[in-house]
C-alpha cells in the first residue's frame, strides 16, 4: 500500500483563540536553554575574537550579532505559533520543528534539506569543540609533564 500523501495546502484554522500548551517548557526556561546553547561555544572563543577585532569594533559586531539572533528567534517563534494555529497536530510534541517549518513553507524536499543542514551544523560544532579539547589537553600535558 503506497504511503498516504499529506496535502501541504490543507489548512485547519482550528479555534480562533490563541493556543497555549498546558504542558512543556515555559518560555523563560526555553530561553535559558537557547541562550546556553548559543553561548556555549561562542564564549570559549569570544575573548580571542575581541582581541583580534579591537574593543569598539568587537563590541559593535557582538551587538549586531545579538540583534540578528534576537530578530531571528522572534520570527521563528511567530512562525511556530502560526503553524500551531493552522495545523493542530503541531500543538503536541514535535521532534523536528525546523524541518516541519521548512516542509510547510516549501514542501518535502526542503524538509530533507533542512534535516541534512542541521546534521552538518552539529558535526561542525562537534569538530570545533573536539579540536579545542585537544588543544587544551596538549597545553595541560605540556604544563604538568613537559610533553609536547
Amino acid at each position: 500500500m503506497p504511503p498516504k500523501k499529506e496535502n501541504v495546502q490543507q489548512i485547519d484554522m482550528g479555534s480562533p483563540e490563541k493556543h497555549e500548551n498546558t504542558h512543556g517548557l515555559h518560555w523563560a526556561m526555553a530561553s535559558v536553554f537557547v541562550v546556553g546553547d548559543m553561548v556555549g561555544g561562542g564564549m570559549i572563543v569570544m575573548p580571542n575574537a575581541l582581541v583580534n577585532a579591537g574593543l569598539i569594533p568587537g563590541i559593535l559586531m557582538i551587538s549586531l550579532c545579538a540583534l540578528c539572533s534576537g530578530y531571528t528567534g522572534l520570527q521563528l517563534a511567530s512562525n511556530w505559533t502560526m503553524m500551531q494555529k493552522r495545523w493542530p497536530k503541531y500543538r503536541n510534541h514535535c521532534r523536528k520543528p525546523y524541518s516541519e517549518m521548512a516542509y510547510r513553507a516549501n514542501g518535502p524536499k526542503m524538509r530533507s534539506f533542512i534535516a541534512v543542514m542541521i546534521c552538518l551544523t552539529q558535526f561542525g560544532f562537534a569538530t570545533v569543540l573536539t579540536l579545542l579539547a585537544a588543544k587544551n589537553l596538549s597545553i595541560l600535558l605540556n604544563f604538568f609533564f613537559d610533553l609536547k
